[in-house]
């Protein structure tokens, strides 16, 4: 795995690194008062994360959630489309499925949602606008919405430098978003989103991915929040 591998790295800088040397090496290298600065200059770098959200396309002012006069029934159709090197694709399309249904069921998005990986026997996102209207009859109520989901890129990455800030990691996402009114096939939104958390020595694996999914979608779909 490239996390694996840029570990090993990491492992080799750091035992290269006077800070982490035998006790003796620290001693003759470094005094207690410098150790003691660079220990704390460490601490305080790491976990260090921060949250990137960027778009790209036609992404509206207005959440894509309901408002606060509305109650909305969709349709979320999603599926996933990785790089052709994607590392354990199918760990990180469970995890996304997982992070889709619970933000949706948890969240006040939308007041009744269906979520649909596929739509006889075809994957959803090549869902027909007659398959989509049969769906949203099957509602209730009736659903008014489609909002197609694409995941493109989920997983941890991590960077590792030759300096103070050794390691730099944390979780990307990218996802595309397309929102569609049902009845009459017009598009209000078609987009993508790159979305990621991490920073100095913020070290993530892949047991977290679900939540980031739903953190993602909660920047992205804006769901009013509780009254």
């Amino acid at each position: 795995m490239m996390v694996d591998r840029a570990f090993q790295q990491a492992g080799a800088v750091l035992l290269r690194h006077p800070c982490f040397a035998t006790r003796l090496s620290c001693d003759v290298l470094l005094s207690r008062r410098r150790l003691a600065a660079v220990a704390v200059a460490g601490a305080a770098l790491c976990g260090c994360a921060s949250t990137q959200f960027r778009s790209a396309g036609q992404m509206p002012e207005e959440p894509l959630c309901q408002g606060s006069n509305e109650n909305v029934s969709a349709l979320v159709l999603w599926g996933a489309q990785w790089r052709p090197d994607q590392k354990e694709p199918a760990l990180r399309e469970a995890a996304a499925k997982r992070g889709i249904e619970k933000f949706f069921a948890d969240s006040r998005c939308f007041m009744n949602t269906r979520v649909l990986e596929s739509v006889n026997d075809r994957p959803a996102l090549d869902a027909a606008p007659e398959d989509l209207r049969g769906l949203a009859a099957r509602e209730r109520p009736v659903a008014s919405r489609a909002l197609f989901i694409t995941v493109r890129e989920l997983g941890p990455v991590l960077k590792v430098f030759n300096s103070l800030a050794l390691l730099e990691g944390g979780t990307e996402l990218v996802f595309d978003v397309r929102s569609l009114d049902i009845a009459t096939g017009r598009s209000s939104s078609d987009f993508q989103v790159s979305w990621q958390r991490g920073g100095p020595w913020f070290i993530k694996g892949t047991s977290s991915l679900d939540a980031d999914m739903r953190a993602a979608l909660a920047a992205t779909l804006r769901p009013r929040a509780a009254p």
